[in-house]
This record gives C-alpha cells, structure tokens and sequence, in this order.
C-alpha cells in the first residue's frame, strides 16, 4: 500500500486533516500582538508566578532586536487565566531594554494549574548541530563542533555579550563559508580516525587563513601518515593524536591539550624546525597562538 506524502506546496490542509476547534478542554487562545517597549514593562508587572530570569539569555534576544534578526517562530508569551504572566517574561525584558518594538503570539487564559506550566521549556534545546542537520548539513555534529572552534580559538571574532548562540553559529558559517570546505578536506583525510573530525576542521580553517599551501602540507601529513623526515612536527603531532587516541578514555589528555599540540606543531614546521616531542602543560604555559 503506497502512503501518500504530504505535498510541501500545498498551501491549504489536506482534507483529512480538518483542524478540530470546538470542544477544547479550555478557554485559552491565541494571537499575534506587536508588542511595544511600553507594552512589554506592563506585561512585565503582572509577573508574579515565574522563574528567576537569566540575564545572559535576556542579552542573546537583545541582540538578536538590535540586529532586526528577530523571527517569530511560533513560541509564545504565555498568560493564565488570573492574568499573571507565566512565561515569556525574557523576550518581553529583552523588548523593553532594547526600546524596539517587535510581533510575537501571546497565549491568553492558560488553566492556572501548576502541573501544566510544569510542563513549559521540558524538551530538549536545540543545539548548533540540531539546526545545521534541519538545513541538511552533512556530518553536522562535526561541523557544529568546528563552528563553535573557530569561534573560540580565533581572536579576530569579538566576543559576544551574551555568549555563544547556535544563532551565532549559523551566522560565522554564512560568513565563513570556507569552514565548511576545511571540513570537507579533513574527512577526506579521515582524520576522525585519528582526532575530532570537528577541531580539525577548525585548526586547518585557522592555518590555512595564515599559509594555505603549508596547512594543505600539515593536514595530508597528520591524516595519511605520509612523512619522511622523522622529526617533522607534522609526524610528531600524529603520533601524539594516535597514542592519546588509543589511551582508555579516563587516561587521555583533553581536548584543550591537544589543540595546543597541534597548534604547537604547526608553528613549529612553519618556522622550518624540526621536534622529537611537543608538549603542552597548562600550569605552566598559556595557550599558543596559531602564526
């Protein structure tokens, strides 16, 4: 029996499926209201039942205004129906710092209940690799990882207020779109086999920016083993990736320690010299930079 599939250009529900309205289990609704920044510090009044707010979140949606990249994306302010606030109270925060007045769905006299707001943000957050897989990014746990790299390990990006979104993500991939490219080179290599696919990517994206023929060099030197000087730093790096690798998990060292070897290394053979070990201890030393 062939299923039939939902037409993606059909603008009106398909028959069999009639949305039932009438003979709900409550009084509640829905609407779309432009919210001003007057508005939101009234609305804000009447939150009396409701969790502490997180000012680093209110600053990631003041951003989000400032920039016009606000989306209305079917979440909503939520009231019950005594009139109290009961969800929402950082978006309507983030309108009245910011004075700019933006359109959001408002959900009226939801049962006052407890155990139904309970229920309220219990689903999982969505993440950078969540969003990437939603616009069909191969290998978007990898990449996800290698945004979020590139983000921390390049000092020209300025740190963000609110830290680091997946919104923020997407963004540094539309902007970098070469990020995508170093991933694409380092899975060819296979380097996951090695070390994180990820960090890979975002260590080659890094070098390649300062001298894209020795990164091109460093990367197909780690990832195919190919090297005949015994004490380049590209053969001393991959030997330290695959001795951590084959450490029980409990043993290894972290990640931090070993984007510092590579990173070591890297600067090493771009200074033409050779190493018989790279070593990194964060007591003692700060983190390299990548030249």
């Amino acid at each position: 029996m062939k299923r039939h599939r939902p037409n993606p250009t059909q603008k009106k529900a398909p028959k069999d499926a009639a949305l039932k309205t009438e003979g709900a289990p409550d009084k509640s609704y829905a609407t779309k209201v432009f919210i001003t920044p007057a508005l939101a510090k009234q609305w804000l009044e009447k939150n009396a039942k409701n969790r502490p707010c997180r000012p680093a979140d209110s600053l990631k949606l003041q951003r989000a205004i400032s920039l016009g990249a606000w989306e209305i994306n079917g979440e909503t302010i939520k009231f019950d129906d005594n009139g109290d606030l009961r969800d929402g109270q950082t978006r309507l925060n983030a309108i009245a710092e910011t004075g700019v007045s933006v359109w959001c769905w408002v959900v009226f006299d939801i049962s006052s209940d407890s155990k139904i707001f309970d229920t309220i943000d219990s689903g999982r957050l969505r993440t950078l690799g969540h969003l990437l897989a939603i616009r069909d990014c191969k290998n978007y746990n990898a990449m996800a990882t290698a945004i979020f790299a590139v983000y921390n390990l390049d000092d020209t990006i300025p740190n963000e207020s609110g830290g680091f979104t997946p919104q923020l993500g997407l963004r540094l991939l539309e902007e970098r779109p070469s990020i995508a490219e170093s991933l694409a080179f380092v899975m060819r290599l296979r380097i996951r086999d090695i070390y994180s696919s990820g960090t890979s990517a975002a260590l080659y994206h890094l070098m390649e920016l300062k001298d894209p023929d020795l990164a091109g060099k460093f990367w197909e030197a780690i990832g195919t083993g190919v090297i005949a000087n015994k004490r380049c730093p590209a053969k001393v790096v991959r030997e330290t990736l695959l001795t951590n690798r084959a450490l029980p998990k409990e043993k290894r060292s972290t990640d931090t320690t070993m984007r510092a070897i590579c990173i070591k290394g890297w600067n090493l053979m771009r200074a033409g010299r050779t190493c018989s070990y790279i070593r990194w201890n964060s007591e003692n030393e700060s983190f390299p930079a990548i030249l």
